[in-house]
């Protein structure tokens, strides 16, 4: 018996079909083997943000708070500093409490009036200095008027700096890049603003010598005094260089973006420290450093994001930048008032 092609067509196509079922299985069985990404929603997007927000509006406010304690501590503080390198070989090699026992040798030796003033303690602090600290406020006063050259060869009290800052001064008239002319410079610049009275202690450039822009002919400087009301005649009525009037302005870094390339936090820099690793700058971990990480997409060290530390969108760093902001606005522009 023959059999047609009409036959052989349906058996032909049975077989096709079986083929795309068990085609359509293994396509399903390999679906269920892939992990299922489920995209966040745009409500679980933004209550993350609000949350790392609140978080790094939180650390402003506690950064703000550490330095209205720094300063209300510092009515019961005085600070002493020494360009004598043989002291500061001893503050290095000395232990808190012997410190503390000579400088309290020092002011029982003065002719204050009694009760002598008590100290607390002392810190190390960096350039050769040391901060005492008192029993209360009125002890901390008259601590000016010690000896101290009786506990340490050359310890003075610090003197506090002032300074101004001039913008777009030429550097042909204050070179800063020869150091051995920065003395004579300052002469001239003091002699330039006689009628201002300002003594001149330092000059240096407003950005650190890896930010500068070689190629500009003029810059920013900054300039520092110990007169606070000489500071001010400048901010009002102008600073000249070589017969030119400048304006100027007060000087306020601590009032702008301070960021620890160690920890990464705010308010401070690496040399001032506290944190005994160093955190990755990649990986926000502190385990190794940058150099040996591997992975591939940043993590911040202060809110964890996707981005680098430094990250202008970060909102650690939009925070700070807010609270500064604030402290800016409310900030006098004179030293004085």
């Amino acid at each position: 018996m023959t059999i047609g092609m009409d036959q052989r067509l349906p058996r032909k196509g049975n077989n096709c079909m079986m083929k795309i079922e068990q085609a359509v299985c293994n396509i399903e069985t390999e679906m269920k083997a892939v992990p299922t990404i489920t995209a966040k929603t745009w409500v679980e997007v933004t209550a993350t943000r609000t949350v790392t927000t609140s978080k790094a509006n939180e650390h402003a406010q506690k950064r703000q708070q550490r330095e209205t304690l720094r300063e209300e501590r510092s009515s019961y503080e005085i600070t002493l500093e020494s360009t004598n390198d043989e002291t500061k070989k001893q503050f290095n090699n000395m232990r808190e409490a012997e410190i503390t026992k000579l400088c309290q040798q020092a002011i029982q030796k003065s002719p204050l009036s009694a009760p002598k003033p008590i100290l607390n303690g002392i810190n190390k602090l960096a350039k050769n200095q040391i901060r005492l600290q008192c029993r209360t406020s009125e002890q901390a006063q008259p601590l000016h008027k010690v000896d101290w050259n009786t506990a340490f060869d050359g310890l003075t009290p610090y003197k506090r700096k002032y300074a101004i800052v001039i913008h777009g001064v030429p550097k042909t008239d204050v070179n800063l890049d020869e150091p051995g002319k920065i003395d004579a410079t300052i002469k001239e610049l003091e002699k330039a603003n006689i009628s201002r009275g300002l003594p001149i202690t330092r000059i240096a450039p407003l950005k650190r010598k890896a930010t500068v822009n070689k190629s500009s002919l003029s810059h920013s400087i900054v300039v520092f005094t110990e007169d606070p009301k000489a500071a001010d005649t400048c901010i009002k009525l102008g600073f000249y260089v070589n017969y030119q009037r400048y304006s100027a302005e007060r000087y306020l870094p601590h009032l702008y973006i301070t960021q620890c390339c160690k920890c990464y936090d705010y308010g401070h820099r690496a040399s001032q420290c506290h944190h005994h690793k160093q955190k990755c700058s990649n990986c926000g971990t502190h385990s190794y450093d940058v150099t040996e990480c591997t992975t591939i997409d940043p993590s911040c060290a202060l809110c964890h994001g996707d981005h680098h530390p430094w990250a202008k969108t970060c909102p650690e760093r939009v925070a700070e930048n807010r609270r500064l902001e604030e402290l800016r606005m409310k900030t006098s522009s004179y030293f004085t008032s």
